[in-house]
């Protein structure tokens, strides 16, 4: 990490980096050490006075270095998320279709870069035109990406433990702060963010999506030890698991599976094996009642299966979307 972070902070040296970069304006998010680190580096050079600090958390440094940016208030719904935040002199409120902790990152940073380079570079002078923008952002392909509501379905990429887990744990914290499972709380009028907060705390929580389905298997040839660490994380945060293929490649498939179950401390009723990938997404998507929530993890954005020595089409969207029309549901498009 202590390298990362050396190689980062060279872009910002303006006076003496290696890539003969230059620049006039820096934007940095001060949440965790290092970006302080930054930010402190940058305030000592000849940029410190076009120096944007931003942060998402709420901690006690905030009281210890003026921040240009800071996260007041945020409403994290399973399709959207509103957020209100401090820019320089003004309150911004911003409504956008992505969801989790690190997107708020990602948008404040956003904003933060664009209004930085609005007035000297962008033919952008419309606020209510950037706001916009943000507000139609396209989802990342296979990137804890929403394809459909009622139920919900959410492909991702997730291939490690722990990536897995930060993406299991970001739904149920969604479902257990959400009292509701249609976004009537996410309102057009991005400024009533205040309001929606104080009304969906009011709600019955009996409303909250009932379970979690996990979707998911792991990579042939590849690290092994991760399988029962995965088959652990996805028992502990999902009601229901389905383990299935990824690419199993030059492996024995079952064997793979055989690997994951073994970190199940309890694989009865609420745990099942289905080799086939197309087979278990059409499974899960069975056992899902309209307020439940389905993870479909490890492959995100590919479009192949490899098994053996064979590189197969094969696509979590298309399968989704054809399991969703042989049960009569409405599909979204995955862009």
């Amino acid at each position: 990490m202590q390298l990362y972070f050396e190689a980062k902070k060279i872009l910002f040296n303006v006076n003496n980096n290696p890539l003969n970069l230059s620049f006039k304006k820096s934007v940095i998010c001060c949440d965790d050490e290092y970006g302080q680190k930054i930010a402190s580096f940058v305030e000592q050079s000849a940029a410190s006075k076009n120096l944007v600090k931003l942060f998402t958390a709420s901690n006690e440094v905030q009281t210890q270095i003026q921040s240009s940016c800071i996260l007041i208030n945020s409403k994290k719904e399973l399709s959207a998320t509103k957020i209100k935040f401090n820019y320089l002199d003004d309150t911004v409120y911003l409504h956008y279709p992505l969801i989790g902790d690190f997107n708020i990152q990602n948008v404040m940073l956003a904003f933060c870069i664009i209004k930085s380079l609005m007035s000297e570079y962008l033919c952008i002078s419309d606020e209510a035109l950037l706001k916009n923008a943000f507000c139609n952002i396209k989802q990342v392909p296979g990137r804890m990406q929403l394809v459909n509501k009622n139920p919900y379905i959410f492909v991702d990429y997730a291939h490690t433990p722990d990536a897995l887990e930060k993406s299991l744990k970001l739904l149920a914290n969604l479902l257990k702060d959400n009292k509701v499972s249609d976004n009537s709380f996410l309102s057009s009028d991005v400024s009533n963010i205040d309001n929606d907060l104080e009304q969906a705390n009011k709600q019955n929580s009996s409303n909250i999506p009932a379970k979690i389905i996990c979707v998911f298997g792991c990579g042939g040839d590849r690290d092994a030890s991760k399988r029962p660490i995965m088959g652990q994380v996805a028992e502990h945060y999902s009601d229901i698991v389905i383990v299935t293929s990824d690419n199993p490649r030059s492996e024995d498939p079952n064997a793979i599976i055989e690997q994951i179950l073994q970190g199940m401390a309890k694989y009865k009723d609420t745990v099942f094996r289905v080799l086939d990938r197309k087979s278990a997404i059409e499974f899960a998507i069975s056992k899902a009642q309209s307020s439940d929530c389905i993870l479909v993890a490890g492959k995100g954005h590919e479009n192949y299966q490899i098994i053996g020595n064979r590189k197969l089409h094969f696509s979590d969207f298309e399968a989704i979307n054809e399991a969703l029309n042989d049960k009569g549901e409405k599909k979204l498009n995955n862009d």
